[in-house]
């Protein structure tokens, strides 16, 4: 941001954002790791035996691709991995941890 009392205004609304969530970046990674182990854990495909009247596994294995990615492009852009933006503009993300505020 070009000018420094918009970028103060940006910083003073997240760190109140922060307070009255009570969630912060750290929060958002964190859940954002766990939702992508979940999406990317092998879950075992089964088919139904009429035999036994039972579900069977059938040796193979499927997993949440679509999500694993969504939730890993979510991680790259908290991180900021990823330049949608002019490297100079400041991110709110990366205020707080370089401020070190919690």
């Amino acid at each position: 941001m070009s000018k420094p009392y918009v970028a103060a205004a940006v910083r003073a609304a997240v760190k109140e954002r922060v307070a009255r969530l009570g969630i912060d970046a750290d929060d958002v990674l964190l859940r954002a790791l766990k939702i992508y182990d979940m999406a990317t854990a092998a879950v075992p495909v089964t088919k139904y035996d009429a035999a036994t009247k039972t579900r069977i596994e059938t040796g193979e294995y499927t997993f949440d691709g679509a999500l694993a990615a969504k939730v890993l492009e979510m991680i790259g852009k908290l991180l900021g991995a990823f330049r949608d933006r002019p490297a100079t503009e400041e991110r709110p993300f990366v205020i707080r941890i370089h401020e070190g505020e919690k």
